[in-house]
């Protein structure tokens, strides 16, 4: 049983519980859309057909922390035809070159377009949440539809970096082919 001094009464009690109460689903909230986003990132790894070779297949993302610690602790242990999936920090675009797979996260304009430019030109799965990251020539986008996560993915880009998404998965969700508007062109499988 708690004990109330004079001091510290019920009501400031029961003010301070309901604060840990709200506060606490928003923690458990932003964690389970990082775990979704992470899973989503590792599926995308296990699911790409790449190129055969023998080391480690691995994930950079970009400022996110949160995001870095829950696609780590998914990917632990996991491998693509026996390559095992690496995830690590990135901040610099000269970082890129170590990486198959780039999350870019919310980065938008400039930035996004100076990241983009050299992860294009290394054949990099490339994935990111800002709405004109596939006309920016990103080649996954993920964003939240009806309060659920979900992904595009833009065929044309992700053929030229010369890599291919399982079918099933990409019926999950929606494909489009090359085109500067995101409606037109989009189809869901």
């Amino acid at each position: 049983m708690l004990k109330f001094s004079k001091h510290f009464g019920v009501q400031r009690a029961w003010g301070i519980l309901s604060l840990l109460l709200c506060l606490l689903p928003i923690r458990a909230q932003v964690s389970r859309e990082e775990d979704l986003k992470a899973a989503l990132i590792v599926s995308f790894v296990r699911f790409t057909e790449w190129p055969a070779a023998e080391a480690p297949i691995t994930v950079g993302i970009m400022n996110q922390p949160e995001l870095l610690a829950a696609a780590a602790s998914l990917s632990q242990g996991k491998s693509v035809l026996g390559r095992a999936i690496q995830v690590r920090g990135l901040k610099y675009a000269s970082d890129l070159n170590q990486c198959q797979v780039v999350y870019f996260g919310g980065l938008q304009g400039k930035k996004l377009d100076e990241l983009l430019v050299p992860a294009q030109e290394l054949n990099l799965l490339t994935i990111g949440e800002s709405d004109k990251f596939l006309d920016a020539g990103g080649s996954i986008h993920i964003f939240l539809e009806d309060g659920r996560l979900n992904f595009e993915v833009n065929l044309t880009t992700l053929a030229q970096s010369k890599l291919s998404i399982s079918s099933k998965l990409l019926r999950l969700g929606y494909t489009r082919r090359e085109s500067k508007s995101p409606k037109q062109g989009r189809t869901r499988p």
